[in-house]
């Protein structure tokens, strides 16, 4: 399955694997008592959670999904989360192809820049771009009500795509400040 392609990898790479695991497979129940996945819905934001292999490990992010205008497909996807075991926050966020890779993707609330990622990495259908989440960034997340993700085409022109922020704050919270 798709966890176990990228068991090589570590660092920036394996983060980006793992908080996207929940965007490209799955989870089927293994034991009856307990799920290895929930789901719960804070405004415009999800929040996934999962248990890992060792069935001790849970792993959770908030997650949302930017549809094309014309609702034909998928502009954007965006998931917050920690790996286990660490207390770093990332983002990371899923753009089509046709980017400019050495451009980082931005993050702004307004005009101020909350986050600058760099692309990690891209399959067949889309690039992934992910970066710390400074203590900074999510509290000006948690006050405004959208974001923009801004990134620059292989021709160099720059794309907006606005993201809701709303759900944002009680999601979080959830996620992170409630014990595991």
């Amino acid at each position: 399955m798709f966890h176990s392609l990228f068991k090589g990898f570590s660092g920036p790479a394996a983060a980006v694997c793992f908080l996207f695991l929940s965007f490209t497979q799955a989870f089927a129940a293994e034991d009856a008592d307990m799920p290895s996945q929930t789901a719960a819905t804070f405004g415009d934001w999800t929040v996934q959670c999962r248990l890992l292999d060792d069935k001790s490990t849970k792993l959770c992010e908030m997650l949302q999904a930017v549809a094309a205008k014309d609702n034909k497909g998928l502009l954007a996807k965006i998931a917050v989360g920690r790996l286990p075991g660490t207390e770093v926050m990332r983002v990371v966020v899923q753009l089509p192809l046709a980017v400019h890779l050495s451009s980082p993707v931005e993050l702004r609330v307004g005009d101020k820049v909350a986050v600058k990622a760099a692309y990690e990495t891209c399959y067949p259908d889309f690039c992934l771009a992910g970066a710390p989440l400074s203590d900074d960034a999510v509290q000006m997340f948690k006050m405004a009500e959208a974001m923009t993700i801004v990134f620059k085409t292989r021709t160099g022109a720059a794309n907006g795509v606005p993201v809701s922020l709303k759900g944002f704050t009680a999601a979080f919270k959830t996620t992170f400040d409630a014990p595991s």
